[in-house]
């Protein structure tokens, strides 16, 4: 019987460094040519008290439900369930999703350097597994 073993995956993994300063931010995005997406964070801004209404953590990073109408169901109890998931990582967490997932980097709104790498994990199988 064969087995996984046989069937050779292509694999690469891409890295990058993020140095986020004062007002840095990335906007929605998603990996969606990967397989697995994630973020090594090395330094972070201390959480300080919003200066403006609305202002959010400078490290937070928010992921949203990528399918379409998401945001427009609730199940009740809790009408209040949202299609977003905001983290509050800190130094050394690793943070690993599916790459399609949206997500998002708050803005820095600290005169503190928010440092983390971040990596995508391709794997690309090949059509001739369908033979």
């Amino acid at each position: 019987m064969l087995g996984f073993s046989h069937y050779p995956i292509r694999r690469d993994i891409q890295a990058w460094p993020n140095v986020n300063r004062l007002g840095d931010y990335h906007g929605p995005h998603n990996h969606g040519w990967s397989y697995l997406s994630g973020t090594y964070y090395v330094q972070l801004p201390e959480e300080k008290a919003a200066t403006r209404p609305g202002e959010m953590h400078p490290a937070a990073i928010t992921f949203s439900d990528p399918r379409y109408g998401a945001y427009q169901h609730s199940i009740a109890p809790d009408a209040s369930a949202s299609a977003r998931q905001t983290i509050y990582p800190s130094p050394g967490t690793l943070l690993m999703w599916p790459s399609p997932l949206i997500h998002y980097v708050h803005p820095n709104h600290t005169d503190d350097i928010r440092i983390s790498i971040s990596f995508n994990v391709i794997l690309e199988w090949s059509n001739d597994y369908a033979g």
